[in-house]
């Protein structure tokens, strides 16, 4: 090890202490205050995680690395390391180191028998906490050193430049809504419609029959978001644990962030670029969305996640290539995976939106009325979309209960 790597790694130990106690200082808030178990460590760390590595981020570039400058989309390399890191890598640590139970049990034995002042709880999360840590500093040297902080002959990236600052603050924005989402889908417990809908499921030790919940789902109302939301609820604990339910959750989160993401789309007209612009218009989306009474599916039951999110991200982007056609702003790449597309996601819309697939035909057809003198040809998928909407949307209506519906 040459001296000036002995220096870094002496650095980022140091950094790496102030870090590890920001980040338990929020870690035990949220697990001994707000959350008050140890069921829900994994939430405990994800949360922890997040603001520990903004914090991080500033630190590392302005002392442990300043004589280098990030490499080419460094910073998003850097967030996107730690996303993963939040994610998947420390809970699922949190959860290997968590199966330790003689460890800690010998730790509380010892404590109790010198009379120190802390309950097992205390002694299994703060155990569970170090070892995680440990671990994931490791990995996060390895990881800044080579593909984060590579550059060794350009200008060091300085906060106080403009752009960069702008940059970090469109970051942030963007991240709001993701932490958000990750938060609410972990801590959700099911409940209710979700209990209906899951019958048969791991928990209640009920063979699962996928499938069959699926077809249940169409023969009660015919909504294909209903089949959805009936078919995967059958994977949820009762509250968050980490295995499948873990990736069902993830998907909900990737769900629910896509439907803003693709809300700014149409609002810009472009895909969103990480300027503070897009980034404040895709964060007040999500705000203005989600304070209003109709963004309450989002985040009140499985059920409702299950059924309403699917169907807004789908009706967004069924919606986007008909948007740019009519602002004279139409999609010219993919034009064969369109052609392909549009029927199958018109299905999907029709038999998903209830009365919206109504609206949306009647909005076509007053709109070639109106433009009749100037239409030019439209598309092929602009037929087959159309198409696969009346499809979907007789299938719903005239198929299952739906027509009862």
């Amino acid at each position: 090890m040459g001296k000036d790597t002995a220096k870094r790694v002496g650095k980022f130990a140091i950094i790496g202490i102030i870090l590890a106690l920001f980040n338990f200082l929020v870690y035990t808030f949220l697990a001994r205050v707000i959350m008050n178990t140890n069921e829900l460590l994994w939430v405990d760390s994800i949360i922890a995680y997040i603001l520990a590595a903004i914090l991080a981020y500033f630190l590392h570039s302005n002392i442990t690395w300043k004589e280098r400058r990030p490499t080419k989309a460094g910073i998003v390399k850097f967030f996107l390391w730690n996303g993963i890191t939040a994610i998947l890598i420390s809970p699922f640590f949190t959860w290997l180191f968590q199966q330790m139970t003689p460890l800690y049990q010998l730790g509380y034995n010892i404590s109790s028998g010198i009379n120190l002042p802390f309950d097992y709880n205390f002694i299994e999360s703060t155990g569970v906490f170090v070892l995680t840590t440990c671990v994931t500093m490791i990995l996060n040297y390895l990881f800044y050193d080579k593909l984060v902080f590579g550059e060794s002959t350009a200008k060091k990236f300085d906060f106080s430049r403009l752009k960069d600052k702008k940059t970090i603050i469109s970051i942030l924005l963007y991240l709001l809504p993701i932490i958000f989402f990750i938060v609410a889908y972990f801590l959700i417990t099911t409940s209710g419609e979700d209990n209906f809908q899951g019958a048969g499921n791991l928990r209640s030790g009920v063979p699962l029959n996928t499938v069959g919940d699926a077809i249940g789902a169409f023969e009660f109302n015919s909504r294909i978001t209903d089949m959805y939301a009936w078919a995967v609820i059958d994977y949820y604990d009762y509250q968050f644990m980490f295995g499948i339910d873990t990736f069902f959750r993830l998907i909900d989160v990737l769900l629910a962030v896509a439907v803003f993401y693709f809300s700014t789309y149409i609002i810009l007209g472009r895909k969103p670029k990480l300027i503070i612009k897009d980034a404040l218009i895709f964060c007040a989306t999500f705000v203005c969305f989600i304070v209003a009474p109709f963004g309450r599916p989002f985040y009140h039951e499985f059920s409702m996640v299950h059924n309403y999110v699917p169907l807004a991200l789908v009706t967004l982007v069924f919606l986007i290539p008909y948007l740019r056609l009519i602002t004279k702003n139409p999609i010219k790449n993919h034009q064969t995976l369109l052609n392909i597309l549009m029927p199958l996601i018109g299905i999907y819309f029709g038999m998903a939106a209830t009365i919206t697939p109504l609206a949306f035909l009647a909005t076509i057809i007053m709109y070639c009325i109106i433009k009749r003198k100037s239409l030019t040809r439209p598309p092929l998928w602009f037929f087959t979309g159309i198409i696969g909407t009346i499809i979907g949307f007789s299938i719903c209506w005239l198929a299952g209960s739906g027509v009862n519906h």
